[in-house]
Protein backbone atom coordinates (compact mmCIF):
# COMPACT_ATOMS: atom_id res chain seq x y z
CA UNK A 1 0.00 0.00 0.00
CA UNK A 2 2.94 2.71 1.12
CA UNK A 3 4.28 1.74 -2.58
CA UNK A 4 1.32 2.58 -4.57
CA UNK A 5 1.09 5.99 -2.66
CA UNK A 6 4.08 6.98 -3.16
CA UNK A 7 4.48 5.96 -6.54
CA UNK A 8 1.06 8.00 -6.84
CA UNK A 9 2.46 10.95 -4.80
CA UNK A 10 5.67 10.56 -7.13
CA UNK A 11 3.13 11.22 -10.34
CA UNK A 12 1.45 14.08 -9.00
CA UNK A 13 4.47 15.96 -7.91
CA UNK A 14 5.86 15.88 -11.66
CA UNK A 15 2.08 16.81 -12.68
CA UNK A 16 2.30 19.90 -10.20
CA UNK A 17 6.11 20.80 -11.24
CA UNK A 18 5.17 20.58 -14.43
CA UNK A 19 1.90 22.65 -14.59
CA UNK A 20 -0.27 19.99 -15.90
CA UNK A 21 -2.38 18.69 -12.64
CA UNK A 22 -5.92 19.48 -12.35
CA UNK A 23 -7.20 20.74 -8.97
CA UNK A 24 -8.38 16.95 -7.97
CA UNK A 25 -5.22 15.88 -8.52
CA UNK A 26 -3.87 18.31 -6.48
CA UNK A 27 -6.21 18.04 -3.44
CA UNK A 28 -4.82 14.45 -3.66
CA UNK A 29 -1.66 15.45 -3.82
CA UNK A 30 -1.92 17.69 -0.23
CA UNK A 31 -3.85 15.01 1.69
CA UNK A 32 -0.86 12.07 0.13
CA UNK A 33 1.96 14.21 1.72
CA UNK A 34 0.37 14.42 5.15
CA UNK A 35 1.36 10.77 5.49
CA UNK A 36 5.12 10.12 6.02
CA UNK A 37 6.60 7.97 4.01
CA UNK A 38 4.71 10.10 1.31
CA UNK A 39 6.57 13.52 2.71
CA UNK A 40 10.04 11.97 2.84
CA UNK A 41 9.96 10.56 -1.13
CA UNK A 42 8.93 14.63 -1.74
CA UNK A 43 11.76 15.57 -0.23
CA UNK A 44 13.59 13.50 -1.88
CA UNK A 45 12.03 14.41 -5.31
CA UNK A 46 12.73 17.73 -4.17
CA UNK A 47 17.00 17.00 -3.42
CA UNK A 48 16.63 15.05 -7.23
CA UNK A 49 15.81 18.21 -8.44
CA UNK A 50 18.17 20.68 -7.10
CA UNK A 51 21.41 18.17 -7.41
CA UNK A 52 20.70 14.71 -9.50
CA UNK A 53 19.25 16.71 -12.92
CA UNK A 54 21.83 17.42 -15.53
CA UNK A 55 20.64 20.99 -16.29
CA UNK A 56 21.05 21.90 -12.54
CA UNK A 57 23.79 23.69 -11.41
CA UNK A 58 24.01 23.77 -7.50
CA UNK A 59 26.15 27.11 -7.76
CA UNK A 60 22.78 28.64 -9.93
CA UNK A 61 21.20 30.58 -7.69
CA UNK A 62 18.27 31.67 -10.40
CA UNK A 63 18.05 27.87 -11.52
CA UNK A 64 17.31 26.80 -8.08
CA UNK A 65 14.56 29.69 -7.84
CA UNK A 66 13.12 28.77 -10.91
CA UNK A 67 12.70 25.45 -9.33
CA UNK A 68 11.39 26.53 -6.40
CA UNK A 69 8.38 29.02 -8.35
CA UNK A 70 8.00 26.35 -10.48
CA UNK A 71 6.84 24.01 -7.82
CA UNK A 72 5.52 26.70 -4.99
CA UNK A 73 3.14 28.52 -8.05
CA UNK A 74 2.04 25.57 -9.50
CA UNK A 75 0.25 24.17 -6.04
CA UNK A 76 -1.45 27.18 -6.02
CA UNK A 77 -1.27 28.07 -2.00
CA UNK A 78 -3.25 31.44 -2.77
CA UNK A 79 -6.31 29.26 -3.65
CA UNK A 80 -9.35 29.87 -1.13
CA UNK A 81 -10.08 26.14 -0.15
CA UNK A 82 -13.57 25.14 0.01
CA UNK A 83 -14.21 21.90 -0.25
CA UNK A 84 -14.18 20.76 3.74
CA UNK A 85 -12.92 17.41 3.77
CA UNK A 86 -9.71 19.20 2.64
CA UNK A 87 -9.32 22.48 4.52
CA UNK A 88 -8.22 21.11 7.83
CA UNK A 89 -5.70 19.13 6.08
CA UNK A 90 -4.47 22.51 4.02
CA UNK A 91 -1.62 23.94 6.10
CA UNK A 92 0.22 21.03 7.12
CA UNK A 93 0.30 19.43 3.98
CA UNK A 94 1.35 22.94 2.37
CA UNK A 95 3.88 23.11 5.37
CA UNK A 96 5.21 19.49 4.55
CA UNK A 97 5.88 21.16 1.00
CA UNK A 98 7.44 24.52 1.82
CA UNK A 99 9.42 23.18 4.87
CA UNK A 100 10.89 20.48 2.78
CA UNK A 101 12.50 22.95 0.15
CA UNK A 102 13.49 25.82 2.81
CA UNK A 103 15.76 22.89 4.02
CA UNK A 104 17.32 22.77 0.60
CA UNK A 105 16.67 25.56 -1.17
CA UNK A 106 17.01 28.35 0.96
CA UNK A 107 19.51 27.18 3.55
CA UNK A 108 21.82 26.95 0.18
CA UNK A 109 20.70 30.22 -1.16
CA UNK A 110 22.00 31.84 2.53
CA UNK A 111 25.33 29.65 2.68
CA UNK A 112 26.41 31.85 -0.49
CA UNK A 113 25.42 35.28 1.54
CA UNK A 114 28.32 37.05 3.82
CA UNK A 115 27.94 35.70 7.31
CA UNK A 116 28.90 38.99 8.84
CA UNK A 117 25.91 40.13 7.33
CA UNK A 118 23.22 37.79 8.58
CA UNK A 119 25.03 37.63 12.11
CA UNK A 120 24.05 41.60 12.11
CA UNK A 121 20.74 41.06 10.45
CA UNK A 122 19.41 38.29 11.65
CA UNK A 123 19.84 35.52 14.55
CA UNK A 124 21.43 32.68 13.99
CA UNK A 125 20.56 29.45 15.13
CA UNK A 126 21.52 27.87 18.66
CA UNK A 127 25.45 26.58 19.27
CA UNK A 128 27.06 23.50 20.80
CA UNK A 129 27.39 25.38 24.88
CA UNK A 130 26.71 24.70 28.38
CA UNK A 131 27.28 24.88 31.89
CA UNK A 132 29.25 23.09 34.28
CA UNK A 133 28.01 23.32 37.94
CA UNK A 134 30.78 21.41 40.51
CA UNK A 135 29.54 19.99 43.82
CA UNK A 136 31.58 23.42 45.48
CA UNK A 137 29.58 25.78 43.37
CA UNK A 138 31.78 26.22 40.77
CA UNK A 139 30.78 27.01 36.73
CA UNK A 140 32.82 26.36 34.21
CA UNK A 141 31.16 27.37 30.90
CA UNK A 142 32.40 24.40 28.75
CA UNK A 143 32.10 26.18 25.17
CA UNK A 144 35.28 28.64 26.82
CA UNK A 145 36.69 25.53 28.43
CA UNK A 146 40.27 24.27 26.91
CA UNK A 147 40.98 20.79 25.36
CA UNK A 148 42.07 18.21 27.74
CA UNK A 149 41.07 18.08 31.56
CA UNK A 150 38.88 20.64 33.05
CA UNK A 151 38.11 19.22 37.00
CA UNK A 152 38.95 16.40 38.52
CA UNK A 153 37.45 15.29 41.76
CA UNK A 154 38.11 12.44 44.07
CA UNK A 155 39.07 10.70 41.72
CA UNK A 156 37.07 11.07 38.79
CA UNK A 157 38.32 13.08 35.66
CA UNK A 158 35.96 15.31 33.78
CA UNK A 159 37.94 16.30 30.17
CA UNK A 160 36.23 18.35 27.30
CA UNK A 161 36.98 17.54 23.82
CA UNK A 162 36.79 19.81 20.51
CA UNK A 163 33.53 18.47 19.38
CA UNK A 164 31.28 20.48 22.04
CA UNK A 165 31.69 17.05 24.57
CA UNK A 166 33.07 16.43 27.74
CA UNK A 167 32.95 13.51 29.41
CA UNK A 168 33.93 11.59 32.96
CA UNK A 169 36.43 8.72 33.67
CA UNK A 170 37.64 7.29 36.43
CA UNK A 171 41.66 7.11 37.05
CA UNK A 172 43.60 5.71 39.39
CA UNK A 173 43.27 2.36 41.06
CA UNK A 174 41.19 3.61 44.29
CA UNK A 175 37.59 3.66 44.83
CA UNK A 176 36.03 6.78 43.73
CA UNK A 177 34.02 9.18 45.95
CA UNK A 178 31.07 10.36 44.16
CA UNK A 179 30.07 14.34 44.08
CA UNK A 180 26.93 15.75 42.20
CA UNK A 181 27.39 17.49 38.97
CA UNK A 182 24.85 19.55 37.23
CA UNK A 183 25.00 20.48 33.64
CA UNK A 184 22.51 23.51 32.04
CA UNK A 185 21.92 24.27 29.12
CA UNK A 186 20.42 27.85 28.12
CA UNK A 187 18.05 28.36 25.08
CA UNK A 188 19.58 28.38 22.04
CA UNK A 189 22.26 25.98 23.31
CA UNK A 190 22.29 22.15 23.12
CA UNK A 191 25.52 19.97 24.41
CA UNK A 192 26.76 16.30 24.74
CA UNK A 193 27.89 13.96 27.74
CA UNK A 194 29.44 10.61 28.44
CA UNK A 195 29.18 9.99 31.54
CA UNK A 196 31.17 7.97 33.81
CA UNK A 197 29.63 4.55 32.83
CA UNK A 198 29.78 5.35 29.23
CA UNK A 199 26.13 6.21 28.51
CA UNK A 200 26.08 9.35 26.03
CA UNK A 201 23.50 12.19 26.62
CA UNK A 202 22.16 14.89 24.12
CA UNK A 203 20.98 17.33 26.32
CA UNK A 204 18.43 20.39 24.30
CA UNK A 205 18.44 23.73 24.80
CA UNK A 206 16.85 24.94 27.75
CA UNK A 207 17.58 21.75 29.60
CA UNK A 208 19.03 20.60 33.15
CA UNK A 209 20.76 17.53 34.10
CA UNK A 210 21.88 16.62 37.27
CA UNK A 211 23.69 13.24 38.52
CA UNK A 212 26.66 11.83 41.02
CA UNK A 213 29.90 11.53 39.07
CA UNK A 214 30.06 8.24 39.71
CA UNK A 215 26.16 7.92 38.66
CA UNK A 216 25.58 5.11 41.26
CA UNK A 217 23.18 5.08 44.12
CA UNK A 218 21.59 2.40 45.68
CA UNK A 219 22.48 -0.02 43.43
CA UNK A 220 21.39 1.94 40.38
CA UNK A 221 22.82 4.60 37.67
CA UNK A 222 20.58 7.98 38.41
CA UNK A 223 20.21 10.94 36.58
CA UNK A 224 17.65 13.88 37.30
CA UNK A 225 16.40 15.57 34.19
CA UNK A 226 14.56 19.04 33.19
CA UNK A 227 13.73 20.03 30.08
CA UNK A 228 14.76 17.12 26.99
CA UNK A 229 17.48 14.67 26.59
CA UNK A 230 18.61 11.27 24.15
CA UNK A 231 20.00 8.77 25.84
CA UNK A 232 22.42 5.97 24.85
CA UNK A 233 22.92 4.50 28.23
CA UNK A 234 25.80 1.60 28.55
CA UNK A 235 24.52 -2.07 29.52
CA UNK A 236 25.31 -3.31 33.14
CA UNK A 237 22.75 -5.43 33.94
CA UNK A 238 23.82 -5.36 37.60
CA UNK A 239 22.69 -1.54 37.74
CA UNK A 240 19.71 -0.12 35.94
CA UNK A 241 19.59 3.78 34.68
CA UNK A 242 17.36 5.46 36.05
CA UNK A 243 16.25 9.32 34.35
CA UNK A 244 14.17 10.83 36.94
CA UNK A 245 11.57 13.81 35.79
CA UNK A 246 8.50 15.97 37.08
CA UNK A 247 6.01 13.39 35.49
CA UNK A 248 7.98 10.17 35.14
CA UNK A 249 10.45 7.62 36.10
CA UNK A 250 11.76 5.69 33.54
CA UNK A 251 14.48 2.72 34.19
CA UNK A 252 16.58 0.84 31.38
CA UNK A 253 19.01 -1.82 31.22
CA UNK A 254 20.60 -0.71 27.96
CA UNK A 255 19.04 1.10 25.16
CA UNK A 256 17.79 4.43 23.12
CA UNK A 257 15.63 6.61 23.82
CA UNK A 258 14.33 10.23 24.28
CA UNK A 259 13.23 12.25 27.23
CA UNK A 260 11.17 15.45 26.92
CA UNK A 261 10.26 17.01 30.56
CA UNK A 262 10.14 20.59 30.44
CA UNK A 263 7.98 22.23 33.07
CA UNK A 264 5.72 23.96 30.92
CA UNK A 265 4.71 21.24 28.82
CA UNK A 266 1.59 20.20 28.72
CA UNK A 267 2.65 16.55 28.76
CA UNK A 268 5.99 15.12 29.61
CA UNK A 269 6.65 11.59 27.22
CA UNK A 270 9.22 9.18 26.76
CA UNK A 271 10.14 7.42 23.14
CA UNK A 272 11.76 4.33 22.59
CA UNK A 273 13.78 3.75 19.95
CA UNK A 274 15.83 0.39 20.99
CA UNK A 275 15.38 -2.14 23.14
CA UNK A 276 12.64 -1.71 26.05
CA UNK A 277 12.24 0.80 28.90
CA UNK A 278 9.84 0.90 32.11
CA UNK A 279 7.87 4.20 32.68
CA UNK A 280 6.28 5.01 35.81
CA UNK A 281 3.69 7.48 37.44
CA UNK A 282 2.89 7.53 40.27
CA UNK A 283 2.00 3.56 41.30
CA UNK A 284 1.19 3.03 37.31
CA UNK A 285 4.00 1.25 35.48
CA UNK A 286 4.06 0.91 31.35
CA UNK A 287 6.55 -0.91 29.25
CA UNK A 288 7.36 0.39 25.77
CA UNK A 289 8.94 -1.19 22.88
CA UNK A 290 10.19 0.32 20.03
CA UNK A 291 8.19 3.10 18.08
CA UNK A 292 6.06 3.19 21.32
CA UNK A 293 5.90 6.78 23.50
CA UNK A 294 4.38 7.39 26.79
CA UNK A 295 2.88 10.74 27.57
CA UNK A 296 2.23 11.63 30.82
CA UNK A 297 -0.53 14.70 31.61
CA UNK A 298 -2.01 15.68 35.06
CA UNK A 299 -4.87 12.94 34.21
CA UNK A 300 -2.07 9.77 33.82
CA UNK A 301 -0.21 7.91 31.44
CA UNK A 302 -0.75 6.67 27.67
CA UNK A 303 1.19 4.79 25.48
CA UNK A 304 0.87 4.97 21.42
CA UNK A 305 2.64 4.13 18.23
CA UNK A 306 5.10 6.79 16.94
CA UNK A 307 7.49 7.52 14.30
CA UNK A 308 10.47 7.61 17.08
CA UNK A 309 12.79 9.34 14.80
CA UNK A 310 10.70 12.47 14.71
CA UNK A 311 11.31 12.62 18.64
CA UNK A 312 15.12 12.66 17.99
CA UNK A 313 14.89 15.23 14.97
CA UNK A 314 16.55 17.87 17.36
CA UNK A 315 19.68 15.41 18.36
CA UNK A 316 19.75 15.03 13.84
CA UNK A 317 20.00 18.59 13.37
CA UNK A 318 16.48 19.08 12.35
CA UNK A 319 12.94 20.44 13.24
CA UNK A 320 10.02 17.58 12.64
CA UNK A 321 6.87 19.55 12.38
CA UNK A 322 4.32 16.85 10.84
CA UNK A 323 1.04 16.86 12.43
CA UNK A 324 1.75 19.10 15.60
CA UNK A 325 0.44 22.19 16.82
CA UNK A 326 1.68 25.12 15.95
CA UNK A 327 1.77 26.30 19.59
CA UNK A 328 3.64 23.20 19.80
CA UNK A 329 6.15 24.29 16.69
CA UNK A 330 6.62 27.65 17.86
CA UNK A 331 7.63 26.96 21.31
CA UNK A 332 10.19 24.39 19.60
CA UNK A 333 11.50 27.47 17.72
CA UNK A 334 11.50 29.57 20.44
CA UNK A 335 14.12 27.47 22.64
CA UNK A 336 16.77 26.83 19.49
CA UNK A 337 16.54 30.70 18.36
CA UNK A 338 16.37 32.11 22.10
CA UNK A 339 13.41 34.22 21.14
CA UNK A 340 10.03 35.17 23.10
CA UNK A 341 6.81 34.15 21.08
CA UNK A 342 3.35 36.49 21.56
CA UNK A 343 0.11 36.07 19.82
CA UNK A 344 -1.96 38.64 18.45
CA UNK A 345 -5.26 38.41 16.81
CA UNK A 346 -7.18 35.59 16.18
CA UNK A 347 -4.12 33.12 15.12
CA UNK A 348 -5.25 29.14 15.47
CA UNK A 349 -2.77 27.61 17.96
CA UNK A 350 -4.24 24.34 17.80
CA UNK A 351 -3.67 24.03 14.13
CA UNK A 352 -1.67 21.86 12.37
CA UNK A 353 2.44 22.29 10.89
CA UNK A 354 4.27 20.01 8.73
CA UNK A 355 7.34 19.03 7.19
CA UNK A 356 10.94 19.41 8.23
CA UNK A 357 13.79 22.52 8.52
CA UNK A 358 17.14 22.26 9.37
CA UNK A 359 18.23 23.87 12.63
CA UNK A 360 21.20 24.88 11.12
CA UNK A 361 19.52 28.01 9.26
CA UNK A 362 19.07 31.23 10.55
CA UNK A 363 15.96 32.38 12.17
CA UNK A 364 14.24 34.44 8.83
CA UNK A 365 14.86 30.76 6.92
CA UNK A 366 12.22 29.87 9.29
CA UNK A 367 9.68 32.38 9.23
CA UNK A 368 9.63 32.82 5.37
CA UNK A 369 8.95 29.18 5.57
CA UNK A 370 5.78 29.71 7.51
CA UNK A 371 4.89 32.73 6.30
CA UNK A 372 4.57 31.21 2.82
CA UNK A 373 1.39 29.33 3.97
CA UNK A 374 0.11 32.52 3.96
CA UNK A 375 -1.77 31.50 7.48
CA UNK A 376 0.45 34.15 9.56
CA UNK A 377 2.56 36.67 9.61
CA UNK A 378 5.68 37.69 11.41
CA UNK A 379 6.98 40.76 13.28
CA UNK A 380 10.20 40.76 15.16
CA UNK A 381 10.96 43.01 17.73
CA UNK A 382 14.64 42.07 19.12
CA UNK A 383 14.04 38.76 20.38
CA UNK A 384 10.15 38.92 20.34
CA UNK A 385 8.60 37.92 17.65
CA UNK A 386 5.09 38.42 17.21
CA UNK A 387 2.81 36.02 15.73
CA UNK A 388 -0.48 37.77 13.87
CA UNK A 389 -3.32 36.24 11.67
CA UNK A 390 -2.46 36.72 7.66
CA UNK A 391 -5.02 39.04 6.98
CA UNK A 392 -4.09 41.52 9.76
CA UNK A 393 -1.11 42.70 7.28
Amino acid sequence: MDIDKIQTVERLFYSIYNNTASLEERYSYYELILEEPCAEHVKNLMEKLLVEEPVVNLQDAGRRANVYASVAQQLGFEQKVKRPFVKMYWAAAAAVLLFVFFGVYQYQQLGQKDPVTLVEQDIAPGNESAVLILEDGQEIVLSAASNGEIANTNGIQISNDNKGQISYHHVGNGVSKSSLNTIKTRNGQCYTIQLADGTKVWLNAASTLQFQTTLEQGGTRQVQLRGEAYFEVAKDAKHPFIVQTDRQTVRVLGTHFNVSAYPNDYAGSTTVLEGRVAVKHKTVEHILNPGQQAVTTSRGTFVVKTDATRAVDWQQGDFALNNIKFEDAMQKIARWYDIDVIYEGNVDKTMLTGGWVSKKQPLSTVLRAIESLDLVRFERKGRTLIVKPYQSR
